[in-house]
């Protein structure tokens, strides 16, 4: 009922020169998640990524804003091959990270769960002949990491407590499918 709602709701949103795209997001601090994209105009786009993975026990809840610059194409023996937009990007998160036994259905380490944040930019792109299908990519510098997860966990199992608030190099990619124009 409540996934019925929710495609009920996005409906109405999709207009003239607006998209929502469905698809994946994972980068190297989550597993892929269920990504959905709306983008009103060619400029700006927002985006939710949910992560759930019970095995890991890892739960994220995104939220990316992307500024996308003007659209270009590259061009082979004078015909359109590849529509690309370079973007920046901000991202907001909550993360909590832990192990999790299936067999015998107990959480083994339960990690820390913090707010993360990120700023980057990057590359989407299409293929003329796929238009509704886009790719992206982006680079950019955060304070969540999958090594400092793990690190957490080590805290957590050795009662050590290494609070650090680094920076970290991270990279994003993504696949959606646009519905509407």
């Amino acid at each position: 009922m409540k996934k019925l709602l929710l495609i009920l709701l996005c409906v109405p949103l999709i207009g003239v020169g607006q998209e929502i795209g469905l698809g994946f997001q994972t980068s190297p601090t989550s597993a892929p998640g269920l990504s959905l994209k709306y983008k009103p105009n060619e400029y700006n786009s927002i985006q939710a990524v949910i992560v759930y993975m019970k095995s890991m026990s890892q739960e994220n809840y995104n939220i990316i804003y992307k500024k996308y610059l003007d659209e270009n194409s590259y061009n082979l023996m004078s015909m359109s091959y590849i529509d690309y937009q370079l973007f920046f990007s901000a991202l907001i998160g909550y993360y909590k990270f832990g192990f999790y036994d299936t067999y015998s259905q107990t959480t083994i380490l339960e990690g820390d769960s913090k707010i993360g944040y990120a700023l980057g930019a990057g590359l989407e792109y299409n293929f003329e002949s796929i238009q509704k299908l886009k790719f992206d990519f982006g680079i950019g510098l955060s304070n969540i990491s999958l090594f400092e997860n793990l690190s957490s966990l080590n805290n957590t199992l050795y009662g050590t407590n290494n609070n650090s608030q680094s920076i970290y190099f991270t990279y994003s990619f993504g696949i959606h499918y646009y519905l509407g124009n």
